[in-house]
């Protein structure tokens, strides 16, 4: 009787471990199918379409953009008749530049839904001056002046774009230190970061931190072994980064040891020969720091 009972007992636990383990196995399988149901965060596509150079047209040229229009109109002449360019929202006209030299190119990107248009401007001038339009156009084929940008010497290319982390940056020269008691080929330009998201732009600086300091560090730890017409470039280099991470007074704390290790007595000699005293140098700096080149 005690081996039946024995036997009864040992068929129900095998019974009870088999559907336990039953369970078990449907559990993981459904929380898995689960799981992999789920909506998952895809990376935003981005893509650089188009990169134009109308330097050398002729007459006038459209760049479509789903119901975008944008006509670019050579100069017929630089000085009576410069060129300029217009945009079309499905047909009716809804910006138009001031004519102002030629349009010399246009740079079209996709970011997400969202497709960009940037329109470059330039002056004529040797070193200056360079207007980049940026437009959006949405998902439904609006588009939208967001920004336009003075931006000096230098333009937006596919070059200044920079995925990182599924957000999209501009990566922007400033030269806002151009012709700093040097010349211009050998004036301090640096980095700045924009993000680009939807409408808006903004300065990042701070996504790229790492980066920013350790340029900043670099170019001060060579001041100690410059010469005397090198090493207000690399302070500049040194206050200018930190500027941007929000650590402006440290590197102007450090401007009266550097400029003393050079010209001991408070004034010296730039790159041009002429004559500079300390504070007034280091409120030149302060000044030009205060000017932001993108915002």
């Amino acid at each position: 009787m005690n081996k039946k009972i024995t036997l009864l007992v040992l068929m129900v636990l095998i019974v009870l471990a088999g559907a336990l383990l039953f369970f078990y196995k449907n559990n993981i399988a459904t929380q898995k199918s689960g799981a992999q149901n789920e909506p998952q965060n895809q990376p935003a596509a981005f893509s650089v379409l188009d990169e134009k150079d109308y330097t050398a047209l002729t007459g006038m040229e459209t760049y479509e953009v789903k119901s975008a229009e944008f006509k670019v109109y050579a100069p017929k002449n630089t000085l009576t008749a410069p060129g300029y360019f217009e945009v079309y929202q499905s047909g009716t006209k809804v910006f138009a530049s001031d004519p102002d030299y030629l349009i010399s190119g246009l740079l079209s990107f996709v970011f997400g839904d969202t497709t960009y248009v940037v329109v470059k401007d330039y002056s004529g001038g040797a070193h200056c001056c360079d207007t980049d339009y940026l437009f959006r156009v949405n998902p439904a084929g609006q588009v939208k002046l967001i920004k336009t940008f003075d931006i000096g010497n230098v333009t937006i290319s596919k070059d200044s774009l920079l995925l990182k982390n599924n957000k999209l940056y501009l990566v922007l020269i400033d030269d806002r230190f151009q012709y700093f008691h040097t010349a211009y080929v050998d004036s301090y330009f640096f980095n700045q970061y924009l993000r680009l998201d939807g409408d808006a732009v903004y300065a990042a600086n701070q996504d790229f931190a790492e980066i920013i300091a350790k340029t900043a560090q670099d170019c001060r730890a060579k001041i100690a072994h410059d010469a005397s017409d090198a090493w207000l470039n690399d302070f500049l280099c040194y206050a200018a980064n930190y500027t941007l991470i929000g650590k402006q007074n440290t590197a102007l704390e450090d401007f009266n040891g550097f400029f003393n290790q050079f010209f001991p007595s408070g004034s010296g000699k730039d790159s041009f020969g002429e004559t500079i005293q300390r504070d007034t140098l280091k409120q030149e700096i302060i000044e030009t720091l205060q000017h932001d080149r993108f915002n």
